[in-house]
């Protein structure tokens, strides 16, 4: 039996019926009808009989493109004579052509050899006990081993001259081979193609991984083949650690040991000497390889990177030399070397910290107040203890916010994040009830409200990368300053958006220099003491926040700020009521108040979820709540938001229907609209932009092309894929691939025109492009470089924050019943067939009924719906809706969505 081996990587494997054609003729071209023809392939036996014209014609099923077979020729008063079929075309068919036989005798019988030489495909050393064997004439089985050298010798009495054998080849962990071919033409016959190579089930995985800035060994040029040649660093001892295809945890460090070849047992190490120059990169280069016979082929295995210390682990003072680790993978497609994702050179990423301690100073006397008195005398009824509790947060140059953190009660803080980064500097602010915070847009200067001395110090402090480890801000330890006891205070009631009731638990904050804090009681009532003498504009900001809310623009905390403009008695004799003093204003936008009216509207939070009074009785839809864009009922592609009352318990302890609940779905057509001129006509995969790990980067996958077959065609199977994302403010975008697929990209506006084309512009053989983009929808072909290259990858937008505002063009589909009322994006259907462009859904899960309001749908229904808020990701969508919803059954009574105050409300944070 001779399997199937294909010689050629690039052919793909087709299986089906072979056929296998020629002719048989005498010595001296006499045509020889009556001969028997056989042959065998994966243990079943063929024959035939050549026709009054010498021809025979043999069918073997389930062959596979690039088998090797040998056929048997037998005649009475003739030799027996072979001959190797080779199927190598795609449609599986071969013509072995004439087939010499000679009458017994008419030849002299010798023993006759098969010569060659088999080498391994990954070191091109000799392989030595390799096996090797064939059939001949007389249908006996010949097989040797190769010796140290990878040659062989098969000796036969029946190699009849002229015929030609399939040789087979085959060793433990390399791929069987039939295809090689040798013609019987003297007593030695070398084989066709001598030496020949014997390709591993397996491949080996190396990389290199690099350093910006301060690497442990001394940076060395890359290799020559490296990204930012020149720039990059070295780094050695970095742990690269996969788990097998037999489950086996393997780790090779870079820059070594490395283990000499041949690999020793439960070795996996190899040095990097084999095609990489690692001496004009130094000695070790860091670089790392991993070589085991279960990284099979076809398969993706992921590779961390690693690189710490017990100091970093422990997060110690002065610790050096951290990393944060990396995983990427590697697809084995070569039985050779197979570089992992991101071109082969990877970068770790400083594993840096910011930490440090806060010191509170008398504001009196400027003296330090020391942490173990912090908490007694005169500091105690309103001063946080020891500089504990102060929040820490971390803003880069651009005062874009990226952390924070609290003290713990010594005063000390660390804060950490995969944002900061080698040589860049940061900026500190510190905020703590009782004392005078330093905030960005803050300098050292004298606070209205300062008692003596009058140097308050007020501004962030400065802190600077430099070390993989800890690092301290230049202020260390960083000074505040007790805010002076208070001598007025500010009171008011914190209310539910949509129920107005009372939020117990919620957190107000006043500041008057520093953050003056209270927690609203029971009936959401709350007391906030401080100094507040200043009767200028919107000279007192507020923050309230309560887990399970948003504010009105904010997704953490709701923000207004108040003034007055009358003289405030000591607290308690007048607090300022925020509720109903009609000499007080406030303002959401710290541009002035309006004049004449109170803050009572501002002194609400906005519940997450879905709320709706239903029959009277009030639905809560907290669980669950989920955001998509997808058709649903009306066919149109539109916002569709779902929630549950309660979380589907997943269970087989207890019958399902024990853990029912109310459900809730609505859609809104058209949002986003329909998108223009999509290219082909398709669909295609939506790409969020500036991803988060809510809304991850997508990924993808190229076919093979098969050198153009024409049954892609007929099969849909396409070689490229259609992306699109919405830029909703102009700027700069960057569109990349990242993976091992040498990718080829294509963008294309909204308008249909063709914005450009790239190839290798981004990490290793990925596509990226970086372009200035108006607002508008756009679309990106991701495609191979060529018809044979395939596999998986992933897309990545990124650019400028988007703008809620800008979303003004994606949210107007086209239709009479859209419109804009306010500023409110409105909606409404009917039963009537094709009329609304809205879908309000009910499911009550103690009446086991379902309700809707859409559109075609028999009986009277009706719903009405706006969209107030529509941001980006990670912000708010929200809206109101009302109606009535018929029941999904031969009779019943309509559902009715409260209107007026209880009518239904949304309020989620969008991801995608």
């Amino acid at each position: 039996m001779l399997n199937c081996f294909s010689s050629e990587k690039s052919l793909p494997e087709i299986t089906g019926v072979g056929n296998i054609t020629g002719r048989v003729v005498g010595y001296d071209g006499v045509l020889l009808p009556g001969v028997q023809v056989t042959t065998s392939y994966q243990g079943n036996a063929y024959q035939t009989t050549t026709a009054s014209n010498g021809t025979f014609s043999l069918s073997i099923n389930d062959v596979e493109r690039g088998s090797g077979l040998n056929m048997q020729f037998a005649k009475a008063n003739f030799e027996n004579a072979s001959q190797a079929a080779l199927i190598s075309l795609p449609n599986l068919k071969v013509d072995i052509g004439d087939v010499t036989m000679y009458v017994v005798g008419g030849t002299e019988v010798k023993v006759r050899k098969i010569t060659g030489q088999i080498i391994d495909n990954f070191t091109y050393k000799p392989l030595a006990d390799a096996s090797v064997a064939t059939i001949d004439s007389a249908g006996q089985v010949v097989i040797v081993t190769t010796n140290l050298s990878g040659k062989f010798e098969l000796s036969s009495s029946y190699f009849a001259l002229q015929s030609s054998f399939a040789i087979m080849a085959y060793k433990a962990n390399y791929i069987t081979r039939t295809d090689i071919v040798a013609v019987i033409t003297a007593e030695d016959n070398p084989i066709k193609n001598n030496p020949f190579r014997l390709y591993q089930k397996f491949g080996s995985v190396y990389g290199y991984v690099t350093s910006y800035g301060f690497a442990t060994s001394t940076p060395a040029p890359p290799p020559p083949n490296a990204p930012n040649a020149g720039t990059l660093g070295y780094l050695n001892d970095v742990s690269a650690t996969l788990t097998t295809s037999n489950n086996q945890v393997i780790t090779c460090k870079s820059g070594g040991p490395y283990d000499p070849e041949p690999l020793a047992p439960n070795k996996f190490c190899p040095d990097m000497d084999d095609n990489f120059i690692t001496p004009s990169a130094g000695l070790n280069g860091g670089g790392f390889k991993i070589k085991d016979t279960f990284l099979l082929l076809g398969n993706r295995y992921p590779v961390t990177l690693s690189k710490t210390n017990a100091n970093c682990t422990a997060r110690a003072a002065g610790a050096r030399d951290c990393y944060r680790p990396k995983t990427q993978y590697v697809d084995v497609l070569l039985t050779g070397n197979n570089a992992i994702s991101g071109g082969g050179t990877i970068e770790l990423q400083w594993d840096a910290w910011i930490s440090g301690s806060v010191t509170v100073q008398d504001p009196s006397t400027g003296a330090a107040i020391k942490p173990h008195t912090f908490c007694t005398g005169l500091w105690s009824s309103y001063l946080t203890c020891a500089g504990a509790n102060v929040t820490v947060k971390l803003y880069d140059s651009s005062n874009k916010y990226i952390t924070q953190t609290i003290t713990d009660g010594a005063g000390a803080y660390r804060l950490e994040s995969s944002q900061i980064i080698h040589d860049q500097t940061y900026k500190l602010t510190f905020e703590a009830t009782g004392a005078y915070s330093r905030l960005i847009g803050y300098t050292d200067s004298a606070h209205p409200q300062a008692p003596s001395p009058p140097l308050i110090l007020q501004s962030p402090v400065p802190v600077t990368i430099t070390i993989a480890g800890q690092n301290s801000p230049a202020v260390n330890p960083t000074l505040m300053t007790a805010l002076p006891p208070p001598s007025h205070c500010v009171k008011g009631t914190v209310t539910d958006y949509w129920s107005t009731l009372p939020v117990s638990g919620a957190t107000v904050a006043v500041f008057d220099g520093g953050w003056r804090t209270a927690t609203t009681d029971a009936l959401g009532q709350f007391v906030v003491n401080g100094v507040f003498t200043n009767p200028a504009v919107d000279s007192y900001p507020v923050q309230i926040s309560q887990t399970g809310y948003t504010g009105e623009n904010d997704i953490y905390v709701q923000k207004f700020s108040f003034t007055h403009n009358t003289t405030l008695v000591a607290c308690p004799a007048a607090a300022f009521d925020l509720d109903s003093n009609a000499v007080g204003a406030c303002n959401a936008t710290g541009a002035g108040p309006t004049g004449g009216t109170n803050c009572a509207t501002k002194l609400v939070l906005h519940p997450i979820g879905v709320y709706a009074s239903i029959n009277g009785g009030s639905k809560y839809f907290k669980n669950q709540t989920k955001q998509t864009y997808e058709k649903f009922l009306t066919e149109k592609a539109g916002l569709t938001i779902s929630s549950r009352t309660g979380d589907l318990q997943l269970t087989s302890s207890s019958p399902q229907k024990t853990y029912d609940y109310d459900g809730i779905y609505l859609h809104f057509d058209d949002t986003p609209k329909v998108l223009p001129n999509v290219p082909e006509g398709r669909w295609s995969n939506h790409v969020p932009i500036n991803p988060s790990s809510s809304s991850p980067v997508v990924n993808g996958v190229l076919t093979e092309g098969i050198m153009g077959d024409s049954r892609i065609t007929p099969w849909e199977l396409k070689t490229y894929v259609y992306y699109h994302f919405y830029a909703s403010v102009l700027g700069s975008y960057t569109i990349e691939t990242t993976g091992t697929t040498d990718t080829y990209m294509t963008l294309i506006a909204q308008t249909g025109s063709n914005l450009g084309n790239n190839d290798d512009g981004g990490s290793g053989s990925n596509a990226s492009m970086t372009v200035n983009l108006l607002p508008g929808w756009y679309y990106v072909k991701i495609s191979s470089k060529n018809d044979n290259i395939f596999g998986f990858f992933d897309v990545n937008v990124t650019g400028p924050s988007q703008d809620e505002t800008g979303y003004a063009s994606m949210l107007s589909p086209i239709g009479p019943s859209y419109q804009l009322n306010g500023g409110l994006a409105s909606y409404g259907t009917n039963c009537t067939a094709g009329n609304g462009n809205m879908v309000v859904s009910w499911y009550d899960a103690v009446g086991h009924l379902l309700y809707i309001a859409a559109p075609g749908e028999n009986g009277g229904c009706s719903a009405t719906g706006t969209i107030e808020k529509h941001g980006p990701i990670g912000d708010i969508i929200r809206g109101r809706f009302d109606g009535s919803l018929r029941p999904v059954a031969p009779s019943g009574a309509n559902a009715t969505v409260a209107s007026g105050t209880f009518k239904g409300y949304f309020n989620i944070i969008r991801t995608e």
